[in-house]
């Protein structure tokens, strides 16, 4: 696993124990990925993928940047899910749960001043909902998920 030069306490890598052969960006991604990946087999998503797509944001009359922006993570919430996993992740504060509607996740440790600017321009231009999933989400994550997820990689504090 690689170290991220911008942020030492980044490891970057692939997850082997999961099917995709994927970089992912952080251990948190990685992480996440186990998480969905859970939730998919005990019937709360239909699947996900990671960074699937990039949107851009140009021809809105934007003068300067962020131009364009690549969720971590897209995923399509079960007509038929498991309701109690659906709570807990309401009582985690995720508020996109809504069934068939694709909803993307960004994993963020550390937020930079444009992080803002490109979420909020995702959430006017794009109209998917968007989940930011941050230090406090992550701990709860893994409050209530780590002793069922084998491989899980992060210890939040």
């Amino acid at each position: 696993m690689a170290r991220n030069a911008r942020y030492g306490n980044v490891k970057r890598g692939y997850a082997l124990d999961l099917a995709d052969d994927i970089y992912y960006a952080s251990g948190w991604e990685r992480d996440v990925a186990r998480f969905l990946e859970y939730l998919k087999t005990h019937n709360v998503i239909e699947g996900w993928e990671y960074e699937p797509e990039t949107f851009l944001f140009t021809g809105n009359g934007y003068k300067r940047g962020p131009w364009a922006y690549k969720p971590d993570f897209c995923l399509r919430f079960r007509y038929d899910a498991n309701k109690r996993l659906l709570c807990l992740l309401r009582d985690i504060g995720f508020e996109h749960t809504d069934p068939g509607v694709l909803v993307f996740w960004e994993v963020k440790g550390q937020e930079k001043g444009s992080d803002r600017s490109k979420w909020r321009r995702f959430r006017s231009h794009v109209g998917y909902p968007l989940e930011i999933v941050e230090r406090e989400k992550m701990r709860l994550i893994e409050a209530g998920f780590k002793p069922l997820i084998p491989r899980w990689e992060s210890h939040i504090r």
